[in-house]
């Protein structure tokens, strides 16, 4: 980007570690800083960055401006820029996501856009708030897999304007039709984390504990529970990442899973609670497994220690 643009650049993010990393990173590569402004969305909603002239505005984790009613999306759409680059992960895994990211990279207003993925608009009264608020649901005759098809459509399209950067994940839609269709597999299994944490929670509320340990013990099994769950939800992703990685495999190339996990000894510091008490695989661990069931041969790269992470990286560079 440095390279390329000359004019004045503006990064937004949610992270002051990428801020660190990216500060430290240009200056190890020479790159001039002062033609850049970076800062976090909540500067960004507080008007203390994006108020002038840019070449570019690189948004990372774009998803945070799905909410076109947010104040970071509103004074995002008012930044004067020549270009933009919206770097996400899920740019359209909600209609929001798909409204936002399409209208920004097509000429289509809300209105068409909705017409070509096969959904209409509802204004729907919310008894909490008040307040009427949009509702999509499928227009008539129109089913998910439609909206799927309509979605790759769209992608292919703007890939082919060069607008959009191709990927692999599937967008809106997938991730809630995984899970729903997986519903009654998982649901004894997080009926079984529900228990087995209730009767953790319970014994120590009963316990001689001091009301403050009390609290804070309690807290960190309610957090464990709840990632426990968040595993387990990630684990409906399984069977679709497999398929694309054997698939991938069979072309000769190699893979690279990217996904979030927790080390050992933060699973341990989790209300005193050892490894063997888990009661869900990370995703890392059931693909590795699954992986190897098969006969392929995997590498992992995580955690702190650089050498190792160095020793596994060679490790998938040649193939071992």
């Amino acid at each position: 980007v440095a390279k390329r643009t000359k004019g004045k650049v503006l990064i937004v993010t949610n992270s002051d570690n990428v801020i660190d990393q990216f500060n430290k990173e240009a200056k190890d590569l020479g790159i001039d800083l002062s033609q850049f402004e970076i800062g976090q969305y909540t500067n960004l909603s507080q008007k203390k960055i994006g108020q002038g002239k840019y070449e570019l505005v690189i948004f990372d984790e774009a998803h945070n401006l799905k909410n076109q009613e947010s104040l970071k999306s509103i004074v995002a759409r008012q930044i004067d820029s020549k270009r933009f680059l919206y770097a996400t992960a899920t740019p359209m895994d909600t209609i929001q996501g798909a409204i936002y990211f399409i209208r920004h990279l097509t000429n289509m207003n809300d209105e068409e856009i909705l017409n070509v993925l096969g959904l209409k608009a509802l204004e729907i009264y919310n008894p909490k708030t008040n307040q009427n608020e949009k509702r999509y649901v499928l227009a008539e005759g129109v089913n998910y897999d439609t909206i799927l098809k309509n979605m790759l459509n769209i992608r292919k399209q703007l890939v082919s304007e060069g607008k959009f950067l191709r990927r692999e994940y599937p967008f809106y839609g997938n991730i809630q039709i995984l899970k729903t269709k997986q519903a009654n597999k998982f649901k004894e299994q997080e009926q079984r984390i529900i228990e087995h944490y209730s009767k953790k929670i319970n014994y120590v509320s009963r316990s001689s504990y001091s009301d403050k340990d009390k609290q804070n013990i309690i807290m960190r099994l309610g957090t464990m529970r709840n990632f426990q769950i968040q595993r387990l939800n990630e684990l409906s992703k399984l069977e679709f990442v497999i398929k694309n990685v054997l698939r991938d495999l069979e072309q000769g190339k190699k893979v690279v899973i990217f996904a979030e996990s927790i080390s050992a000894s933060d699973m341990k510091g989790l209300a005193g609670l050892s490894e063997d008490e888990r009661i869900i695989p990370g995703f890392i661990e059931a693909a590795e497994s699954y992986l190897e069931g098969k006969g392929v041969k995997v590498a992992k790269i995580y955690g702190d220690n650089i050498q190792q992470k160095i020793k596994e990286k060679n490790k998938f560079q040649k193939g071992e």
